[in-house]
């Protein structure tokens, strides 16, 4: 595995969490639509389907947070490689990218650089990380 592919595998988990974020909140939306009201104006409700629904989200949850803390672990180690970084304008640019997450503009903008400027910051960053993963 080459430094963007391990840099690059937070960004993934945290894609993969945030689809799983989403498809919870679409299973509870279906929870309350599952919910009526009968002519009473009293709540009714299919008890067998409501029950799967919820076990469902039960079971997604419970996978969301493993994926939770897979992700705070993988970040955790990224950063500690990052951290090894001695150039102050590469170890800033590999946090922003791979444990913030931002994109090249918003970097550019923060770190005060030309977006060209930024991807040769990078490529001696990327270089870098080479470095530390082969020690």
């Amino acid at each position: 595995m080459d430094a963007k592919e391990y840099l690059n595998q937070a960004r993934i988990l945290n894609n993969k969490y945030r689809a799983k974020q989403d498809e919870i909140t679409s299973i509870e939306a279906l929870l309350l639509q599952a919910v009526s009201y009968g002519k009473d104006g009293t709540m009714s409700h299919d008890n067998n389907k409501n029950e799967r629904i919820i076990l469902k989200l039960m079971e997604l949850q419970d996978d969301l947070n493993k994926q939770l803390l897979e992700l705070m672990d993988k970040k955790a180690e990224i950063i500690k490689t990052i951290d090894k970084v001695e150039d102050p304008n590469e170890l800033s640019l590999l946090h922003k990218r791979y444990a913030q997450f931002k994109g090249w503009n918003q970097i550019s903008i923060e770190l005060g650089y030309s977006e060209a400027q930024v991807f040769r910051i990078h490529s001696c960053a990327i270089r870098s990380v080479e470095e530390i993963l082969k020690r």
